[in-house]
């Protein structure tokens, strides 16, 4: 099942509502809200701050909304729903995003949100082509990058390679935070139930690759150069229960989603 899909399903799954109302934080040109409207949700709801929002997906129950996760214009408990995939690692304030959806879901409705991969991660720069020099973004220059690219021609062009690297290394599209900040922020929601809250790992071995010693070295701590996803399921409550945390090992799921995450290829 293609990734994307995957992850769609696995959150509707959580619903126990008929045709519930659906956000989309992070929903580009609208693929995601597509599978919504397919599954059967009463209406689906896509934000996101790009020019481009909606353009490759329009229906009737669909409306897209340009603006930012970190400050919403929807009233409190909006949605049953509120759905974001590879998103959270491009949003720069974590805390008022994850602080948003948890204001504009209904009681009872879930948040579920999968960033990845996170910056400090190996290919926390989502560029695929660089998976022989892992966390090459954290401890070389923009120069060595752009001469590592050219080299290996990871590129038709040099003003491609270069083009590529300015852009993996521009503060506008990853917000280049800690693992830590992910986890920290959804532990300050409160009247949740945390399903998972959790950082996924990629395997311990990576940082016998130079650029991870290096890493090490200056100083960024093994679990952030090793935490390449960061996993949010989490229900609203009705009431002042208990809040409960659900540690669950996922190995499949996992395997599938490193396979995913070296994968990708710049658009």
């Amino acid at each position: 099942m293609e990734y994307n899909r995957y992850n769609a399903v696995s959150a509707w799954e959580l619903m126990d509502k008929a045709e519930p109302d659906v956000l989309v934080v992070g929903a580009n040109t609208g693929k995601d809200c597509s599978y919504f409207i397919e599954f059967g949700a009463k209406s689906v709801t896509g934000l996101d701050v790009i020019e481009d929002i909606g353009k490759e997906y329009q229906h009737a129950k669909v409306r897209y909304v340009r603006e930012s996760a970190e400050a919403m214009s929807f009233a409190n408990e909006s949605f049953d729903l509120v759905y974001c995939y590879a998103t959270m690692e491009h949003v720069p304030d974590v805390a008022s995003a994850f602080s948003e959806m948890a204001r504009v879901v209904r009681k009872g409705g879930y948040i579920y949100s999968l960033a990845a991969p996170l910056w400090r991660s190996p290919l926390g720069h989502h560029m695929g082509e660089f998976e022989g020099s892992p966390w090459i973004h954290l401890v070389k220059s923009r120069e060595e990058i752009i001469d590592y690219a050219i080299v290996h021609k990871l590129y038709p062009s040099d003003e491609r390679a270069r083009h590529k690297v300015n852009y993996m290394l521009n503060p506008e599209y990853f917000n280049m935070r800690p693992s830590s900040d992910y986890t920290r922020a959804c532990e300050s929601l409160e009247g949740f139930r945390f399903i998972h809250n959790e950082i996924l790992m990629e395997d311990a071995s990576m940082l016998s690759h130079p650029n991870g010693a290096a890493a090490l070295k200056a100083g960024i701590p093994k679990e952030d150069l090793l935490g390449v996803t960061h996993r949010l399921i989490a229900q609203k409550r009705l009431r002042n229960d208990a809040i409960t945390i659900i540690r669950e090992k996922s190995s499949e799921w996992f395997a599938a989603l490193r396979k995913k995450v070296r994968s990708f290829r710049s658009s």
